[in-house]
This record gives C-alpha cells, structure tokens and sequence, in this order.
C-alpha cells in the first residue's frame, strides 16, 4: 500500500540529449535535478530516465566534458507522468559559459527534432504517430500521402519523387519487407494499419549503409516502441461512405464464417478434386462427377443496405526498470471493416496492325460498366519487447502480424460495337452481362531481433539486426460467369443472353466463363550488421562497415477450370433452355450432364513457378567533419544478386538462373552556411531489378485489367545515377524551408507496356534504352504566430502550414523504341506532387488538420503508338479532421475523406495536347469515387 501511494504522487523526467552541430546521440551526460542528487546519465542512444520524482517544478541541470551546461527551468512533473526533455547541447569555447533556459521546454523539444533532421547524413523526409492521429488515414497507405513528394497508387503502392513503386523499397524496423504481389515489384502498404505505427521516414539519397535497389525513396516503417511510461489506449470508430452506406448493393453469395477476421475458411478447391496431372486425362464423365463437387451459384446476395464502416484499435505498454537494466512490453492490436462501392468503366479499343492504322474512334471496341462492391477487413497485432542491459547494451524483438481479407463482388455489362456502331444500329454488335467474385487474403508476419552495444573504451557501435517475413496471399475462387448475346444485322433490339462457353478453350483468358484458384507463398530471412568505428582525422572522423544478406524463396501454384461442353454430345436444344437460366442455376446440378455444361481444367505448366533471389552485401562508408562547418560522407557498396525462375512455357520447361555483381558508390556532403542554414550535395549509384514474374517468359490473367501480363525473359536491371543538390533553412524552433533540386539518369529502366492484340488489351515488360528525369523539391513548415503581429489578431498564434511540391521533367530515350514517338516521360513518373496542410492546435478549444494531395498525370501503360499509351488523369484528395480532448483522457475526433470526390480517369490521349478532355479523348478506365466521414472516440489510462 505505501508504494501504491508513492508511485501515485511521483512522476519522471526523461527524453534525449544530442549535440547541436552533428546531431549525434551524446553518452554520459550528467542529467540532474538542481540542489539535491537526484539524476542520470545518457546511456549510449543519448536517452535519460530519472525515476520517482515528486508532483512539483524543478531546474533541471545538464553538463558535459566539454560542452556548455544548461539548465532549464519551470520543468513541471505531474503525478504518474512523465515530463520528456529533448535536449542539444552546444560545444564549449573557450569560456564555458552557463546558458539558462526558462519556460522554453517544448521549444527546446521540436528544435532537438529538427536538429536531427537538419545533421542527417542523407536528404529524409518523414511523418509521426502525433501527425497520424489527426488524419483519416487507416492503413500505411494512407499515411505515406503525408510525406513530402510522396503519394500513392492503386491506394497501395508508394510513389515517391513522381517514381513508381519499382523504384522504391520498404523495411521494417531495419529489415526488408518482401513485395506482397505475384506480379510486380512492390510491397501493398495497405497491409500495416496506420494505428501501429510510430513513425515513417522515406529516405531520398543514398549512402553505403543502405540497400542500393531504390531511385525514388527508401521507405523506413517504424512500429510502436516502448515509451517512456506505462500507457493504455482504446479506440473506436465509425463511419459512412456517400456511395456505399445505407444503400442498396451486392455482396459474396458463398462468405464464410470467418471473413469478419480478414480470411477465409469456406471457398476454394474442395476436396475430391482430381490434382492437375490428372485432371488434364480425365474422362468427360469424371468431370462431371467433379464439377458437381464445387459451388457452383454465381448469384450475388442482395444486400438491402451496407453496414457502416468499423475500426479498432487498442494499444497498452509496461515498463519494468531495476537499479542497472531495463525492461518493457508493447502490444497493439488494429482492426478495420469497411465496405466500398465503387462503380467504373473499362474500355477495350483494337490492337491488331490492320486497326491501329484506322482512326481511333471508329474502330471497334468493348465497353464495360462495372459495379464493385468491396469488403475489406484488416486485422494487425503488435508485440514489441525491448531489453537494455547495464547503459550500453540494448536488445529489442519487433513483431508483426496482419491479415487481410477483400472480398469482390463485380455485377459487369458489356457492349462490343463493330465499326463504332451505336446501339440498334445495324451492324453485328454483342451484348454482355458478367459475373465476377474474387476474395483474396493476404497473411503477413514480420519480426526482427535487433541487438545494440557500445563499447566504452574504444566509442565502438556495433549493431546487428536478424530479420524474418513470411508472405502468403490466396485467392481461393474466382469465378466469372459471361453472358452473350449477338444482335444481328436487321435487329432492333437485344435478343436475351445466353451463357457464353468456347468447347476448344485451353486458358483462363478475359472471354472464358470459369474458375481460377492461386497461392503465393514466400518467406525472406535476412541479416545485416554494422560496426561504427570512430578515429583521428580532422575535427572528427568515424568508419562504418558492415553487410547485408537476405534469401527470398517464392512458390506460386494456380488453378484455372473453364466451363464447357463436348461438341459431340451437345443437346442443343436443352443448351437454348438452360444457357438462358440464372446466374443462380444456369450451372445447378440438373445442368452437369454428357449433352450439357461441365468443368474442364486448363491448367497450364506457367500457371506455377518456383522463384528464389539472393543477395550479399557488403559497404565501407567514412563520415569526416573536416571543419565545423564541413561534412562529407562517402564510400561504397558492393551487391552481388542472384535470382532463379523455374516455371513450364508452352510444353518446355523454363529455368532462367542470373547473377549480376554491382559496385555502387556514394558521397554525400554538408555545408553549415549559418547556424540555422545547411547546404548539401549528394551523388549515389542505384538500381532497380526486375521482379520475378516481369522476367518470367510466362503469361497469367490480372482481373482488375481484364487483360493478360506476359513476362520477359529479356530483362535486365536498370542503373540509376541520381544527384541532388539542398539548400534547407531553419528560421525558428518548429520551422524549416528547403529546394532541393535533382537529377536522375536511368540506364535501361523497365516499363510496361501494352501488347497489340486483336480480341483483349495485353501488357508486358520492355527495357527502355535510357531516361533522365530533372526536378526540384520545395519543402516548408512555418508556425504562423508573425501573421498575428501583421493583422494585430491573436487567431494564428496555434496554426502551422506545411507543405511540399515536387516539379520534375521526365524524358525517355526513344531511339530503339520503333514507337515513331519523339518524346515522353518515363513509365508512372508524374511531373508534380503536391502536399499541403494547415494545422489549429489549441488545447483549450480543439484541432483542425485539413490536408490536400494531388499528383500530375502520369503514363500507367506504355503503347506501341502514341494512341496506344494509356494515361492516368490527376485528381484532387482533399481531407478535413476535427479532434477535441475531453476530460484529459478521452479525444474525439471527425474526419471527412476525399471531399472532392473526382473521378479516376485513365485515358488514350488522341488530340495529344497533354490533358483529358473529355468527348474527344478515350477512357481506358474510369473510376468514380465518393466521401467518407468517420467519427471516433479514444481513451488514454
């Protein structure tokens, strides 16, 4: 009872100590409370904790060999908190003159900050748990829009600089995530929910220390860490969407029990299923037996109105601390339910060499509405144990798991015009009516054990990080249902349509009604360590070394089943009958016969690989303050890559095995012009490497592009040359603005391309021969308290404006193209990214963020011609939240997402004036969106 009744009236003090020219992590300073002995020391990561200080204000006294004292006064300790101090510290001239600070601590606190930022060796960007919290932002996807010339695509891939998600690389807590998709070279941020997260950081130049294999940014995902006291959070939230809520829609007609979790325990291949070898051989009466085994109900479950959006999120840490050694726990668990509709169009013009010489617009083409109803459930879970033994030793275990289920259900209609024929016009034209269920499930963990030391003596860092992700991502059924129906010359109207089948069809292919079932796992143990060794040079010098390795092993299985019939044995007449029945029972049991419908499987051998990738690594990297105001960091790295594909292509096996070795050297340079004022140039050698199945001479469907991707054997990795130039300007505590202009030259860099084909779009993968991409970064963040003293108003005293733009010239080598084309940007790269915020922030009343994104147009598919190339259209995301603490625990918070609500447009460009214009240009795909509004509640213990 008498602790219980101490531990109630005390608080801490704690935080960190850097110093003020380099940024860098001071060890052993002397932290004390003035006029008794109460104190601590910095341990090796700058950090301090004074325990069981009693509910008061005090002085705080800070001194160091060497460096000025400071001591900081009114420090108030309140009862079972913790009162953080970020501290720099000033070398000593020859006067050691003692500075007082009185009633400055949180001014103090963000200069520490951008102390840090401003003496980074590279040019970083990044984002807090502070500032995610006052954003809509759900998953990491979402989150990434807020750093500075970043934005995202396809709502899951990151784009930083105007580069696509090629050119950048993700890791976690100092280990790399492995990419999350079958088919391209990126990591799907919208696994991680944003409310595990404590910080982001994209870095946009390179040193030897860092993976080579990114031009754009290199992605930095921080999970919640252990704090400074013990804390509980709870949170809940709800919300609505202007096209999805209390509405009418469509939903999966075969869910199971468990999809509320984000996975499924219901669908795919059931057991009894004949295995591939022998599905190929079976009799026609075997299949039938077969085809009778699955779920055969295409009918959607008619939803009379859309739940609300869900979220959840809670989060608790603990603390235990002895006399030498520290010990903490932090676990956090997320979970996200949310319905979408989203409703949108796809056009299919002509690739054949006879069409594309017509004028675009009278050719033929498909066009399709799509409805699209989307349930997707995240589930993420934290467990985070750190260990520090003594002052200078420090053990963590990171953990991370989520699980993620989307569940699709498509209602699709289609009209094929012959010579740009309008409907009832009389020409043959098609009609289609589709159906389409895709769920898919993604599982990921993540976990990294990462050990720290400092050895006193000697000032030696070592630092080691073992790294392990395992990936699975499933789609257990797929199925599309086609109806058909010819209306021929003569007819007024539409005769009914009638299920569509092809008895010689031996692929899943956009026009083939069936089934597709497919598995990727892969896992990606990794390990890198590192040994900072400092030494005489200059006014201080230190050396970096170290290496890296990582194995990745992929194994991906697919299924493909066509619905057919034996041309044989067809009863026609029954066929005219029963082909006209519902999605419901077109292919119910009294259908599966010898003279009617069954199941045939067109598995191929390029359905499945086996893929495996391997790298080592090693660097040297020597950081020189060769002055007090000159810095350089330089050195190199050297990787050496391996990557094995094993598949089967048109009856040969396929087994391409390449080992490339690369030397990547770096030098990154800072030049202290004033004391709030830095100048930088940096030059570093990177890469981008094809994905395993981009190089893969194999060809698989993507639903969302109703299209087949073909892979290239022919592909190698891109180098890429980036230098950048930065000027950045600290004006105040809290305050930078920063240009950094850049210049990037990509050397066979890989795009994707449309692939001329007569019935559907296709797309594959090329080298360009090279590209230069030329562009300047503005970045600022001003508090604006000095509009206050030009108006004579107190209104702008809690407001800050932050922002960036990023305006970059992209331009492609198109000699060897055979395109004809003069001139275009490099594939995904957009020539601007803008991101701007203003934030109100009183305590007394409440807080205001509005944040605003838009990125330019940017080319999402290269074509063969300047038709052909498909574009994507900018759009505008405006976001407002409103957040209010009550009671000092309990926060509120409103959220409007998307308030423009513009629609997505991608679109063949054929007056070529560099604009969509609606009327004249062609609409690829056409997406409409709509708003969300969320409101929540959260209570801090």
């Amino acid at each position: 009872m008498i602790a219980i009744s101490v531990s109630a009236q005390t608080g801490r003090i704690g935080g960190k100590i850097i110093d003020k020219k380099t940024g860098e992590e001071l060890i052993g300073v002397s932290v004390q409370i003035e006029g008794t002995s109460i104190g601590a020391a910095t341990d090796f990561e700058g950090k301090f904790l004074i325990n069981n200080v009693s509910a008061g204000t005090y002085n705080i006294v800070v001194s160091y060999i060497s460096y000025k004292k400071k001591v900081l006064s009114g420090i108030e300790v309140k009862a079972k908190e913790t009162a953080i101090l970020n501290i720099s510290l000033e070398e000593a001239t020859k006067e050691l003159n003692e500075i007082v600070i009185r009633g400055e601590v949180k001014k103090e606190s963000a200069n520490a900050v951008l102390i840090q930022q401003r003496n980074s060796v590279s040019v970083a960007s990044g984002v807090s748990a502070d500032l995610i919290k006052k954003t809509p932002d759900r998953t990491t996807a979402d989150v990434i829009k807020r750093v500075s010339g970043a934005s995202i695509q396809d709502n899951k891939f990151a784009v930083v600089r105007g580069l696509g998600d090629r050119y950048n690389m993700a890791f976690i807590n100092g280990a790399p995530l492995a990419s999350s998709e079958s088919d391209r070279k990126a990591f799907s941020l919208d696994l991680i929910p944003a409310a595990v997260l404590d910080n982001m950081m994209i870095v946009k130049t390179a040193t030897p220390d860092m993976p080579a294999d990114f031009a754009g940014g290199f992605i930095q995902i921080t999970t919640k860490d252990i704090p400074d006291e013990d804390q509980y959070t709870v949170g809940l939230s709800m919300g609505a969407h202007s096209l999805t809520t209390f509405k009418e829609g469509f939903s999966s007609q075969n869910a199971s029990s468990t999809d509320w979790l984000g996975y499924d325990s219901k669908r795919g291949i059931p057991s009894g299923v004949m295995k591939t070898e022998e599905g190929r051989n079976a009799t026609n009466s075997q299949l039938i037996d077969q085809t009778k085994l699955f779920d055969n109900n295409f009918k959607p479950t008619q939803e009379s109105s859309i739940a609300p959006n869900v979220s959840f999120n809670m989060s608790g840490s603990k603390r235990f601390k002895s006399e030498h050694n520290e010990f903490g726990v932090l676990g956090a668990i997320a979970y996200s339910n949310n319905y979408r509709y989203t409703p949108f169009v796809v056009n299919e013009p002509p690739l054949s060499d006879e069409q594309r010489s017509m004028d675009f617009k009278t050719a033929d083409y498909k066009t399709y509405n799509y409805s699209n109803y989307r349930r997707s459930v995240n589930l993420g879970g934290v467990l985070n144990l750190s260990m520090k033994l003594g002052k200078n030793n420090k053990f963590s275990f990171k953990n991370l798991y989520t699980q993620n289920g989307e569940d699709q259900t498509i209602k699709r209609d289609g009209i094929q015009y012959v010579n740009h024929a309008a409907p009832f016009v009389n020409q043959d034209n098609k009609v289609f009516n589709d159906y389409l269920y895709q769920y898919q499930q993604s599982k990921m963990y993540t976990g990294q054990f990462t050990g720290e030391h400092f050895i006193t003596a000697s000032k030696i860092k070592v630092k080691y990080t073992l790294g392990y992700t395992a990936i699975s991502r499933s789609l257990p059924d797929f199925k599309r249902l086609i109806y058909q129906a010819d209306k021929q010359i003569g007819d007024t109207v539409y005769p009914r349509p009638i299920v569509q089948l092809n008895p010689d069809a031996n692929a899943f292919t956009p026009n083939q009604t069936g089934r597709f079932s497919s598995q990727l796992q892969e896992t990606s143990p990794s390990a890198k360590y590192e040994v900072s060794v400092p030494f005489k040079m200059f006014k201080k010098s230190e050396v970096k070394f170290g290496g890296f390795h990582q194995v990745r092993t992929r194994t991906f299985n697919a299924r493909n089943f066509l619905f057919t019939y034996d041309n044989n044995n067809l009863d026609p007449s029954r066929y005219g009958v029963a082909g006209l029945q519902g999605p419901d029972s077109v292919f119910g049991a009294s259908n599966i016969d010898s003279s009617l419908f069954f199941q045939r499987e067109t598995t191929q051998g390029s359905d499945s690989y086996t893929a495996s990738s391997r790298i080592n690594a090693g660097f040297v990297m020597f950081d020189n303050k060769i002055t007090n105001r000159f810095r350089m960091i330089w050195g190199a790295r050297i990787e050496q890559f391996n990557q094995r594909v094993s598949s089967e292509a048109i009856g040969k096996k396929v087994d391409i095995n390449k080992t490339v070795t690369d030397v990547l050297p770096s030098l990154n340079i800072i030049y202290e012009l004033t004391e709030n004022q830095n100048l930088r140039f940096s030059y570093s050698r990177t890469l981008s490497r094809p994905e395993f199945r981009e190089f893969a001479p194999l060809a698989f469907y993507e639903v969302n592009y109703n299209s087949i991707i073909i892979g290239n054997d022919t592909l190698v990795r891109a180098l890429i040359d980036n230098i950048d130039f930065k000027w950045e300007f600290f004006p105040s505590a809290a305050q930078t603005i920063s240009i950094n202009p850049f210049y990037k030259r990509f050397t066979n860099p890989v795009e994707m391309i449309v692939v001329p084909n007569p019935s559907f779009r296709n797309f594959s993968y090329q080298n360009a021969s090279s590209a230069e991409n030329i562009g300047v970064e503005i970045e600022t963040r001003l508090l604006l308290i000095g509009l206050d003293k030009l108006a004579g108003t107190n209104i702008f005293k809690d407001m800050t404006l932050y922002g960036n733009l990023a305006l970059i010239n992209s331009q492609v080598n198109l000699t060897n193209s055979g395109a004809g084309l003069s001139k275009r940007p490099l594939q995904g790269q957009s020539p601007y990214v803008f991101n701007m915020g203003v934030n109100y922030n009183n305590p007394k009343l409440f807080d205001i963020a509005v944040n605003v994104n838009r990125v330019g147009r940017r080319i999402a598919f290269v074509g063969t011609s300047e038709n052909q190339t498909i574009w994507e259209n900018p759009r505008t995301v405006l976001d407002i939240s409103l957040s209010k603490t009550l009671f000092k625990r309990l926060q509120a918070k409103f959220v409007v997402g998307d308030v423009f609500a513009q629609r997505l447009v991608f679109y063949h460009d054929l007056n070529r004036n560099g604009s969509f214009d609606e009327g004249t240009d062609a609409d690829a795909f056409n997406y409409r969106y709509g708003r969300s509004f969320t409101i929540g509640l959260s209570y801090t213990l």
